[in-house]
C-alpha cells in the first residue's frame, strides 16, 4: 500500500473561531492546573544547581550531547503552552534571579572542566560541515529559550558564549554549537535589545559555527496551536527563520511526531505535510517523538486508557519519507535532518511507543525498528536503514499495520469530535489525577530524576528469579491457543479471575501465582508456551524459565453436602489450602466497597456452613497431613467481623486434627473476638491495612477506612500478644500509594513483630479500578529490597506463619 496515496484521504478540519478559542482555552487551563499541581506539591530548591541536565545521546537531538542549563523555568510553559513538554517540571530554585543567572555560568564551567568525559567522549556521530573540518558538536540551551531575555539575559548569554570560544581556541578545535529558541524571542531580541548587544551575541554565535533551532512542531494550525498548544503563528516563525538566515546561520525546526488524539494515519499525514513545507523553505527538520511525561495531559489519558500510543511502524514510515525527501548535503550550514531518541525524552519516559501494549507491530519488528533508528542517528547510513525498511515489509504485521491505516482514514472526519471528547474526558478526570493518582505515583517531587541516583535502589545481587516473579505478579501471563484448554486438565479452576484465584506455577521450585484471565494480561510481555513436553515462560520469543503447573488433586472433585470440595477450598500451593467461603461483603451493600476489590460478582453466593468447610478441610488433610488452611472473605456488618464464623470452623477442625489455620478479617469491634479465634485453635491472623496514608485510604476504601488505621495497629499489637511474634500479618498494596508510604507502614508493622505482605495492585476486570495502570515491577522490587532488610533486622520471616503469608505465591518476601 502506498502511504502517500493513503494520506490524500486525510483532511484536518478548520475550526470556527469560537470552537478554536474554546478548545484552546480548555487545553491551556488543564495544562496550567497540571503544572500548578506539580509546583504546588514539589518543594522549592534552596540551592542553585552546579551541573546541567542531560549529556548522553539519549537526551539529545543528534549523535552528540545536549546540555540544559538549569535556571528559571520556561516562560511559555508557565503560561500553559506545549502540553507534552517535560521542561515544565524543571525544579524551581527559591533564590534571587541574580544567583540563578550566576549558576548558569557555573554549570557551563562544569561542562568545560569535564569536557573530555561529557562532550568529546559523547561524539557518537558526524555533523554536516565544510570539507576538511571535524567540529565538536553539542547543544547548550536554557530550559526554555536561548533568546528569552528573562530566562537568559544578554549579559549572561554572551559571557557563556565567550567561555566556549576561549575553550575552543585553547584546545584548537572548532565547535558546532546548536542552540534552541522560540521564534518570538529571537525576533524580540533583535528589536528590543540594543543593536550592539544583539550583534555581539550573533558575532559570538558565528564564532562557534552555531545552528539555530526553532520550536515549530507542525505546519498544521490545529496540531500546532490547539493540540500542542504552541501559541505560534506561521508569520512569526517564518520571519524568525528569515532573520536567522540573513545573519548566515543554518536553521532547523522541531517536528513533533504524535499528539492526542491523532491516529497513526493522521500523524503520518501531519508529518509529511510539515516535512514538505520545511523542504520548500530550506529548513532542516528535527524529529521529536511522542512519549508520556508526568503532570501532562498525555499521562492522564494514558493512565486511564484513553489514549493509544503510536505504532512503531508509524515512526518507520515517517523516517523513510524523511530520508527520501532530504538528501545528504555537506555544503549546507546544518545537517539536512536530525532525529531525537526514538523513545522520547529527556528524561527517558516510563511509557513510550516501544513499550506500550496493544501494538499491531510485533515485538520482533518493534525491536528492529528501534535499533535501526538508533543506528541511523549515529551512522547516518541511509542504505542500511532502507535495507531494514524493506525487510520489515515482509513480516505479516506489516499487512495488519497498513490495514489499520486504511481503517483509520474512515474516522478522519471525526477528529473535531474526538478532540472535544478528549478535552471533556481530561476535565472530568483532572481532579482525581491531581489529588489521587499523582500523589500515588509520586507524592512530592524530590528532584530524583534530575540527580545522580534514587534513594531506594534494588541491590544488584537480587536474583533473576525475583525479577521475573515481580514482573509476572504485576503484568500477568499470556496463555494462548490450545494451551488454555490443556491447562484445564491440570486445574479445572485455572481460568478463574479475581484477586484470590490465579494460575499457580512453580519456577525453580518457587510458587508464582500470576493472573492469566484478566484483561490487563493481554498486554503482558510474558507468554506461556510448550517446548516438547515441558512448559516454559518466554519474553520476546526468548525462553526464560521452565515452569510446572500446580495440579489439582482428585479429592477436589468429590462432593460434600451437594458441593464440590474444590468450590469450597483448594490448594494454592503444595501444602496450603485456600478458601473464600463467605464472599458477601457489607461494604458492597452500602456501595462503599474497596475500589480494588473484585468480589462484586460473588455477592449473591451463599455463605458455606462452618461444618461443611471443616469437613472439606479434613477430607483434604486425609490426603496430605502437611496442609495448612487459609480462610478469608468479605467483611461482615456484625461486631465480630466474621471471627465467630472462622472460630466455629477452626474448633471443628481442631477436634479432629492439628492442621495449622490462618484467618483473614478486618479487626473485630472488640478484642474478645481475637481471644475467641485464638482459643478455637486458629494459629495466625491477617488484618490488612492495605492503604497506609489516611487520605488515600478514604478514597480507595470508603467503607473499610471508617475503621481507623490506629485501631488496626492496636488490634495487630494485641493479636501479637496472643498469637506470638510473626503470627500476625497485614497486606499493603503497591501501585496505589508511593514506595515511601509503604515502607513507612512496613517499619511500624514490623516494629510490632508483625509481618507486612506487599501485594502489587492489579486492575481486575470486576473492580472499580479496572482501567487503572498496572503496578510498576521496578517499584515493587525497590520496596521488597527495603522490606527484606527490615524483616531481617527483627529476625522475622513470612515462612514463620502458616497459610497465606507463609505461602508467598502472591508476593516476593519469601525469595
Amino acid at each position: 500500500m502506498n502511504v502517500l496515496e493513503l494520506i490524500k484521504k486525510i483532511n484536518f478540519p478548520n475550526y470556527i473561531t469560537s470552537d478554536k478559542r474554546a478548545i484552546t482555552r480548555s487545553l491551556r487551563e488543564i495544562t496550567l492546573r497540571l503544572r500548578d499541581s506539580y509546583y504546588h506539591s514539589s518543594p522549592k530548591r534552596n540551592t542553585v544547581y552546579s551541573t546541567p541536565f542531560g549529556g548522553s545521546i539519549s537526551d539529545s537531538i543528534g549523535p552528540w550531547p545536549e546540555f540544559i542549563l538549569r535556571g528559571l523555568p520556561c516562560q511559555k510553559s508557565k503560561k500553559g503552552c506545549c502540553t507534552p513538554c517535560f521542561y515544565s517540571r524543571m525544579p524551581q530554585v527559591n533564590l534571587p534571579e541574580e544567583d540563578i543567572y550566576k549558576s548558569l555560568i557555573k554549570q557551563t564551567k562544569y561542562i568545560l572542566d569535564n569536557f573530555n568525559k561529557l562532550v568529546l567522549d559523547n561524539q557518537k556521530g558526524v555533523v554536516t560541515f565544510e570539507a576538511g573540518i571535524n567540529p565538536i558538536s553539542f547543544v547548550l540551551t536554557p530550559t526554555g529559550s536561548f533568546f528569552d531575555q528573562f530566562e537568559f539575559p544578554t549579559k549572561i548569554r554572551n559571557q557563556i558564549l565567550k567561555l566556549l570560544i576561549n575553550y575552543s581556541k585553547k584546545i584548537n578545535r572548532n565547535f558546532a554549537l546548536h542552540i534552541e529558541t522560540h521564534a518570538e524571542h529571537f525576533l524580540r531580541a533583535s528589536s528590543l535589545e540594543l543593536t550592539t548587544e544583539f550583534n555581539s551575541t550573533i558575532h559570538l554565535l558565528k564564532g562557534l559555527n552555531s545552528k539555530i533551532l526553532f520550536g515549530f512542531e507542525s505546519i498544521n494550525n490545529l496540531v500546532r496551536n490547539i493540540l500542542y498548544n504552541k501559541h505560534l503563528d506561521i508569520d512569526t516563525f517564518e520571519n524568525a527563520v528569515e532573520l536567522a538566515k540573513s545573519k548566515g546561520f543554518g536553521v532547523g525546526a522541531f517536528v513533533f511526531i504524535g499528539i492526542n488524539p491523532l491516529t497513526d494515519v493522521e500523524v503520518i499525514a501531519d508529518a509529511i505535510h510539515t516535512l514538505n513545507y520545511l523542504k520548500d523553505k530550506d529548513i532542516s527538520p528535527i524529529l521529536m517523538f511522542h512519549n508520556v511525561q508526568p503532570y501532562t495531559i498525555q499521562e492522564l489519558l494514558y493512565i486511564y486508557h484513553a489514549h493509544k500510543m503510536l505504532e512503531p511502524r508509524t515512526l518507520l514510515e515517517i523516517i523513510y519519507y524523511l530520508l527520501k525527501l532530504f538528501p545528504d548535503d555537506n555544503k549546507k550550514l546544518i545537517d539536512p535532518w536530525l532525529i531525537a531518541d526514538p523513545i522520547g525524552g529527556p528524561p527517558p519516559p516510563q511509557y513510550h511507543i516501544f513499550n506500550s501494549g496493544n501494538k499491531i507491530t510485533c515485538e520482533k519488528c518493534s525491536k528492529l525498528i528501534h535499533s535501526s533508528i538508533v543506528q541511523l542517528r549515529k551512522t547516518r547510513n541511509r542504505s542500511e536503514f532502507f535495507k531494514t525498511y524493506y525487510e520489515l515489509l515482509n513480516c505479516e504485521c506489516s499487512e495488519k499495520y497498513f490495514g489499520l491505516l486504511e481503517n483509520q482514514t474512515r474516522y478522519n472526519n471525526e477528529l473535531l469530535q474526538r478532540t472535544k471528547d478528549m478535552v471533556g474526558f481530561a476535565e472530568r478526570r483532572l481532579d482525581d489525577y491531581i489529588n489521587v493518582i499523582r500523589p500515588i505515583i509520586n507524592p512530592a517531587e524530590t528532584y530524583d530524576q534530575f540527580n545522580e541516583a534514587y534513594e531506594l535502589k534494588v541491590e544488584e545481587s537480587i536474583n533473576r528469579l525475583a525479577l521475573l516473579k515481580a514482573d509476572l505478579l504485576c503484568y500477568g501471563l499470556r496463555v494462548e491457543g490450545s494451551l488454555q484448554k490443556e491447562l484445564m486438565s491440570y486445574n479445572s479452576y485455572i481460568h478463574e479471575a479475581g484477586f484470590v484465584h490465579a494460575a499457580h506455577f512453580f519456577i525453580n521450585g518457587h510458587l508464582v501465582n500470576t493472573c492469566i484471565e484478566e484483561s490487563f494480561c493481554k498486554n503482558s510481555p510474558y507468554i506461556l508456551r510448550k517446548n516438547n513436553d515441558n512448559y516454559e515462560i518466554a519474553r520476546e520469543n526468548i525462553s526464560l524459565n521452565e515452569c510446572k503447573v500446580l495440579k489439582i488433586p482428585s479429592w477436589c472433585h468429590e462432593i460434600i453436602s451437594g458441593i464440590k470440595i474444590g468450590d469450597i477450598l483448594r490448594p494454592h500451593n503444595k501444602n496450603v489450602l485456600s478458601g473464600m467461603t463467605k464472599t458477601s461483603c457489607y461494604y458492597f451493600q452500602t456501595n462503599e466497597q474497596c475500589k480494588f476489590c473484585s468480589l462484586g460478582p460473588l455477592q449473591s453466593n451463599k455463605t458455606i456452613k462452618p461444618e461443611i468447610v471443616a469437613q472439606a478441610a479434613l477430607r483434604a488433610y486425609e490426603n496430605n497431613n502437611k496442609y495448612e488452611l487459609s480462610l478469608s472473605g468479605g467483611t461482615a456488618e456484625t461486631p465480630d467481623r466474621t471471627a465467630e464464623y472462622f472460630s466455629e470452623i477452626s474448633q471443628i477442625i481442631r477436634e479432629k486434627c492439628d492442621m495449622r489455620i490462618s484467618v483473614e478479617l478486618v479487626p473485630p469491634d472488640n478484642f474478645s473476638y481475637i481471644d475467641k479465634l485464638y482459643s478455637s485453635g486458629v494459629n495466625a491472623i491477617i488484618m490488612n491495612i492495605e492503604i497506609w496514608p489516611d487520605d488515600l485510604r478514604s478514597f480507595f476504601c470508603p467503607g473499610k477506612s471508617k475503621i481507623s488505621k490506629e485501631y488496626y495497629l492496636e488490634s495487630i499489637q494485641y493479636a501479637i500478644s496472643k498469637f506470638g511474634k510473626g503470627q500476625v500479618a497485614s497486606v499493603l498494596i503497591a501501585g496505589l500509594q508511593s514506595k515511601e508510604q509503604i515502607i513507612e507502614g512496613c517499619n511500624i508493622i514490623i516494629d510490632y513483630d508483625a509481618i507486612p505482605t506487599i501485594i502489587p495492585f492489579k486492575p481486575f476486570n470486576d473492580c472499580q479500578l479496572n482501567n487503572f495502570t498496572v503496578t510498576n515491577s521496578h517499584d515493587l522490587m525497590e520496596i521488597y529490597a527495603c522490606v527484606s532488610k527490615l524483616l531481617n533486622r527483627k529476625k522475622l520471616s513470612p515462612s514463620m506463619q502458616p497459610g497465606c503469608t507463609g505461602c508467598g505465591g502472591c508476593s516476593l518476601e519469601n525469595i
